[in-house]
């Protein structure tokens, strides 16, 4: 009786693990915010580091679709995390290097 009482106490939402993916995009972005704020590399290695990424991104996302890839989710979103770096270290580049207050 008490084993039937357990199933039906446990909800399914309590057992699923959390899943916050934005988390880990705010630590992308502050990454490249602190190493812009720390290394001041050119504005258009950010830029050119965000289109390089998009393009493989889509590159791999479109192959992916197409064949069974090992890991490809995994690099996909690898690859879009750089993209979240990169614009948010132009954005920081661009607010306190070239339109300061």
């Amino acid at each position: 009786m008490s084993q039937v009482l357990a199933e039906h106490t446990e909800s399914p939402v309590a057992a699923r693990p959390l899943y916050q993916p934005l988390v880990v995009v705010l630590g992308a972005a502050a990454a490249g915010m602190l190493v812009d704020r720390f290394l001041t590399p050119p504005l258009f290695l950010w830029q050119f580091m965000a289109a390089i990424s998009l393009l493989v991104w889509w590159w791999n996302h479109t192959r992916s679709h197409h064949n069974t890839i090992d890991n490809s989710e995994l690099y996909n979103s690898l690859l879009l995390l750089c993209v979240a770096l990169s614009v948010a270290a132009t954005w920081h580049h661009l607010c306190w290097r070239w339109f300061p207050k």
